[in-house]
């Protein structure tokens, strides 16, 4: 149960720390597909998120964790989920897309196949395509994870709908202001920005360093990695700079 709470908080603290529980309950009861899953995801968060020490090496567990789940039920679609992120890591976005659509096969009611599937065309450069796909989430999952609303803000920033973004991600930093470390405030501060409201932009900024006073472009860029090549975010490198963002 603490392990699943701590999943709720991405930060680097409470990731590390559902990796140990994670871990030690394995290590306890056995294998169990669930727990393998829960491992496999963990580990990806932190490549995704710049925590694992050695990505590859966390590549490479979730991959063997998920497969080992997988003989167990090859079915279960939460096994083509975690394919489709380690398989987008590398660079497969259609592969990850394809592992996404798989899940909704196999559970259609299934909330995260849905927001997967939605962050997945995202990074893919297909956003107008995404947002439908993750509204279609929140309905199916009313109390959503926090990261939906945030992947929608995204979302609209992406396909230029810039109010709705704004509206979204001001809507997260009130539904959990410390979420990933306070990202939602930083995202508000460049769609502020693109809006022309810099004292906005700077005071959400402000409120972002309260979380992660240390962060850096080149945080930003591992970040934002997944995405194919001239997606995103080269577009927003300038006005972080004018925001304060050192280059490392």
């Amino acid at each position: 149960m603490q392990a699943m709470q701590l999943n709720r908080q991405v930060t680097k603290e409470a990731t590390a720390k559902a990796l140990e529980l994670r871990t030690r309950a394995v290590a306890l009861v056995g294998e169990h597909p669930e727990l393998l899953i829960g491992l496999a995801w963990v580990h990806l968060r932190q490549v995704r998120f710049g925590w694992s020490a050695d990505p590859k090496a966390s590549l490479a567990q979730a991959s063997e964790y998920v497969e080992k789940a997988a003989r167990s039920d090859p079915t279960d679609p939460e096994v083509f989920l975690v394919r489709g992120e380690i398989t987008l890591i590398i660079g497969k976005h259609d592969e990850a897309i394809a592992n996404a659509r798989r899940a909704i096969e196999l559970a259609p009611s299934m909330a995260d196949a849905h927001a997967n599937l939605s962050h997945w065309l995202d990074l893919a450069g297909k956003p107008d395509e995404a947002i439908p796909i993750m509204q279609n989430a929140m309905r199916l999952s009313p109390y959503y994870p926090d990261w939906y609303l945030f992947e929608l803000g995204v979302q609209y920033q992406l396909s230029n709908q810039l109010e709705k973004a704004r509206a979204t991600y001001e809507a997260a930093t009130k539904r959990s202001p410390d979420w990933a470390g306070g990202l939602p405030f930083l995202a508000l501060a460049t769609v502020e920005w693109q809006f022309g409201r810099k004292e906005s932009a700077r005071a959400s900024m402000k409120a972002f360093r309260k979380y992660q006073p240390g962060y850096s472009l080149a945080s930003y860029k591992q970040l934002t990695s997944a995405f194919v090549s001239g997606v995103c975010c080269e577009q927003f490198y300038p006005i972080l700079r004018e925001l304060g963002v050192p280059e490392k």
